[in-house]
C-alpha cells in the first residue's frame, strides 16, 4: 500500500527458494507518510473596507497533493484611507476664482471649514482633529486634518493670506505729472502700482511700477499725456521667503507675490498740466488776474483769499471757456493785500478733474501795482583746480546742483562756473542777479577751499579763489546784499560744512567760523513792500539771507562716493541733492519726483526741511568716522519753499 500525505505505506518483503520456489521468509516493511506540501496562501471570504468599516479576508494554505486545508487565518485590511475635501466657510473666507483667501492682520487665521468625502457626505467633526499651520504671515495657510473615530488617515487644505489693500490712496495732477499718495500695509517689502490709460487706442492696464520702498509712499507718474484719463491701483507684496511646508520660493517677484496683496481702490484722474499766473494788476477796488493757458481742457478756477494759506476770505471764480486767459477780480477793499491762484479743469464723462494750482501772486487794490511771479536765479561755484592742494569732487558738486535744480519746479535760471578766481566769483555774483526784484530769489552755492586757519580773524572760513585770493564772509553778504528778495547761500566748503576732506577740525577754527558766517549775515534785514515776505506790523523784519553750511564744533568735513557710484562729492552736497531726490551721476531721480526731505508730506521742501534731512543724512554717512560731519542753518524763516 503506498503512503499517503498523513497514513504510512507498506509491503512485505518475501525471500523464496530459487530451486523449489518454497516461501523460505516473509516481513511487513512500513513506508512513513509523505506529509503535505503546502501551496500558496489563497484567500477566502474577502470582505471589502469602507472608510467606517474594517474589511477582511481568510487567507487559507491548501496541500497541493491532497488538497487538504492546512491553515486559516482570518486577516484586518482596516478602513479606506480617508478621501475627501476641505469646504471653506464662505463667511471666513473671501474668493478669486476657486482660490480662498483671507487677510492678514498679524494675527493667526483660522477660517472655519467643512470636511467632507468623496461621495460628499458631511463628516463629524467628532471623528477629525485639525492643526492650522503658516498661517500668520503673507502667503499660504494651511490645515491639517487627522482621521479618527469611524475614519482614518488625514488630508490637508490651503488657503492664501493676502496683505491688506493699501488705504487713503490720492491721485492728483502736479507739476511733473499724477502724483499718488498711500498708507502703509504692514508686512508690506514694497508696493505695485499698476495704470491703465483710456485713449483712442488702448483701454487696459498697460504698465506698472515696482516701489521697492516702503518708507517713501508717494511717486509721480510723469509718463503721461494732457487730456487722457488715467486710472491708478495700488498693492502691497511681502520679501521673498521659502514655504516650509512645500519648500517652493515665494514672494518678490513678478509671479506670485503680485497676487498676495489687495489692489485698493482705484483712483482715476484726467492729465492736466498746471497753469502759470502770469500777473495781478491793481485796479481800484480790484484786481486782474492773467495767466497762460494751452492744452485740452474745459475752463479754469481762479480762487484769491486775504492770507497766503487761503483759509481768510476765500471766493472762487469760475471761467468756462479755455481761450479766455484773463479776468477781473472786483469788489475787492483798497489797501488789503489779495493773493491769488489759478487752476485749469476739465469735464469728462460728467466727472470734473482738476489740474494743480498755479505759483501765488498777491496785489494790493488799488496800489496800482503791477505783480509778476517770482525769479529763481542761481549760481553755482565749484573749485576743483588750486595750484596746491587741490580738490577733487567739487565739480561734481556744482553738476549735482545744477541737475538737480534744473528739475525742480521751482524754475531756477542756473550759472555755473568752474574754477573760478577771486575776481571771478565777485563779477559772476554781480551779473547773475542783476535785477532781482522784492519777490525774487537768489541762490548762491560755493564748493571748494575755505580759509582754514585757527582762532579768529578777517579770512577766517573765507571762500579761496583758484588764484589763492580770498572772499571773505563779509565781502560775500555785501555783495548779496545788493540785490533785493530773498537770497539763499549754501556753502560746501573747508569749515562751512565742507565737502572736501579737511583735517583742521580745531574747535577755535570752526567757532570762529561759525560766528563770522553769524555776524556776517544777520546785519541785512528783507526790504518790506507788497510782496509775500512782507513784514507784519510790530514783528521784527526778517533777514533777507537763508544760509546752510555744514561747519559745527569738533567735527572733519567729508568727501567721498556715497551713494556707491564711484564719483566722489561732498556729503553734505550729496544730502541736499538727495533729499530733493536727484541721483547724480546718473542724472535721473533716484526716487522718481519724490523729495525725502519732504518731511510733513506736503509736496513742498523748505528751507528748514532740507537743511534737517541734510544734516541727519551727512551725519549718518559720517558717523563712523568718530566725529561725524553736522550742517548749520541760519535764518529767521523757516518756511521758505525751496522747492514743490
Amino acid at each position: 500500500m503506498l503512503p499517503t500525505c498523513t497514513e504510512d505505506g507498506h509491503y512485505e518483503d518475501v525471500v523464496y527458494c530459487t530451486l523449489c520456489l518454497s516461501e523460505l521468509n516473509r516481513e511487513e516493511v512500513i513506508v512513513p507518510a509523505l506529509g503535505h506540501e503546502p501551496g500558496d496562501p489563497v484567500h477566502e471570504n474577502e470582505v471589502a473596507p469602507t472608510f467606517t468599516e474594517e474589511g477582511h479576508y481568510d487567507e487559507v494554505v491548501y496541500c497541493t497533493v491532497c488538497h487538504a486545508e492546512l491553515s486559516r487565518e482570518t486577516v484586518s485590511t482596516g478602513r479606506l484611507p480617508f478621501e475627501g475635501t476641505i469646504t471653506w466657510n464662505a463667511n471666513d473666507v473671501k474668493f478669486k476664482g476657486t482660490t480662498a483667501y483671507v487677510i492678514a492682520n498679524g494675527k493667526a487665521q483660522t477660517p472655519r471649514f467643512t470636511l467632507k468625502d468623496k461621495n460628499g457626505n458631511v463628516i463629524n467633526p467628532a471623528n477629525y482633529d485639525y492643526e492650522y499651520r503658516e498661517n500668520t504671515k503673507a502667503g499660504t495657510g494651511y490645515v491639517f486634518v487627522t482621521l479618527k473615530g469611524d475614519y482614518t488617515g488625514q488630508c490637508r487644505g490651503n488657503f492664501k493670506i493676502y496683505l491688506p489693500a493699501t488705504t487713503e490712496t490720492t491721485v492728483e495732477n502736479a507739476a511733473h505729472g499724477i502724483y499718488l499718495t498711500w498708507k502703509p500695509v504692514t508686512g508690506a517689502a514694497g508696493y505695485v502700482i499698476y495704470r491703465r490709460a483710456w485713449s483712442s487706442t488702448t483701454n487696459g492696464w498697460t504698465d506698472f511700477v515696482r516701489w521697492n520702498n516702503t518708507t517713501d509712499l508717494y511717486w509721480t507718474d510723469t509718463n503721461v499725456y494732457a487730456g487722457t484719463r488715467y486710472q491708478y491701483g495700488i498693492k502691497a507684496y511681502f520679501a521673498r521667503r521659502t514655504d516650509p511646508m512645500t519648500g517652493v520660493q515665494i514672494g518678490g517677484n513678478v509671479g506670485d507675490n503680485y497676487n498676495l496683496g489687495e489692489v485698493g481702490p482705484l483712483k482715476t484722474t484726467v492729465r492736466i498740466t498746471t497753469r502759470d499766473l502770469n500777473t495781478l494788476v491793481a485796479g481800484n477796488a480790484q484786481i486782474t488776474a492773467n495767466w497762460s493757458g494751452a492744452g485740452i481742457f474745459t475752463g479754469y478756477q481762479i480762487k484769491y483769499a486775504t492770507n497766503a494759506q487761503f483759509t481768510k476770505n476765500v471766493k472762487t471764480v469760475k471761467i468756462a471757456n479755455p481761450k479766455t486767459y484773463s479776468t477781473a477780480l472786483k469788489s475787492l477793499q483798497n489797501g488789503t493785500t489779495y493773493y491769488v491762484a489759478v487752476r485749469s479743469y476739465h469735464i469728462f464723462n460728467g466727472m470734473t478733474y482738476f489740474g494743480q494750482w498755479s505759483n501765488v501772486l498777491c496785489v494790493k487794490p488799488g496800489s496800482g501795482m503791477i505783480v509778476s511771479p517770482t525769479h529763481y536765479r542761481a549760481l553755482l561755484i565749484g573749485n576743483n583746480n588750486y595750484s596746491s592742494s587741490p580738490l577733487y569732487g567739487c565739480i561734481n558738486d556744482v553738476n549735482a546742483m545744477s541737475g538737480m535744480l534744473n528739475r525742480l519746479s521751482m524754475p531756477y535760471t542756473g550759472t555755473v562756473v568752474k574754477n573760478a578766481r577771486r575776481e571771478t566769483i565777485i563779477s559772476q555774483i554781480r551779473s547773475t542777479f542783476a535785477g532781482a526784484t522784492d519777490s525774487d530769489v537768489s541762490l548762491f552755492y560755493y564748493s571748494g577751499h575755505g580759509v582754514n586757519a585757527g582762532g579768529s580773524g578777517v579770512n577766517q572760513g573765507a571762500l579761496v579763489g583758484t588764484d589763492g585770493g580770498f572772499v571773505t564772509m563779509k565781502e560775500l553778504a555785501a555783495e548779496l546784499s545788493k540785490f533785493r528778495g530773498r537770497v539763499i547761500v549754501i556753502l560746501d566748503s573747508c569749515h562751512s560744512g565742507a565737502s572736501i576732506g579737511k583735517s583742521d577740525n580745531t574747535i577755535d577754527a570752526l567757532d570762529a567760523f561759525n560766528r563770522e558766517v553769524i555776524e556776517a549775515f544777520s546785519g541785512y534785514e528783507l526790504e518790506t513792500g507788497d510782496t509775500a515776505y512782507s513784514a507784519k506790523s510790530g514783528e521784527l523784519k526778517q533777514s533777507k539771507f537763508i544760509v546752510l553750511t555744514a561747519a559745527s564744533m569738533s567735527q572733519s568735513s567729508f568727501d567721498g562716493s556715497f551713494d556707491g557710484s564711484g564719483y566722489r562729492q561732498g556729503a553734505f552736497t550729496a544730502a541736499i541733492v538727495k533729499g530733493m531726490g536727484f541721483a547724480y551721476p546718473n542724472g535721473g531721480y533716484a526716487v522718481p519726483l519724490c523729495f525725502p526731505a519732504d518731511t510733513n508730506g506736503d509736496r513742498k521742501v523748505t528751507l528748514k526741511e532740507l537743511y534737517t534731512y541734510t544734516y541727519n543724512t551727512a551725519y549718518n554717512w559720517t558717523y563712523n568716522s568718530g566725529s561725524p560731519q553736522r550742517a548749520q542753518y541760519y535764518g529767521n524763516d523757516s518756511e521758505v519753499v525751496f522747492s514743490r
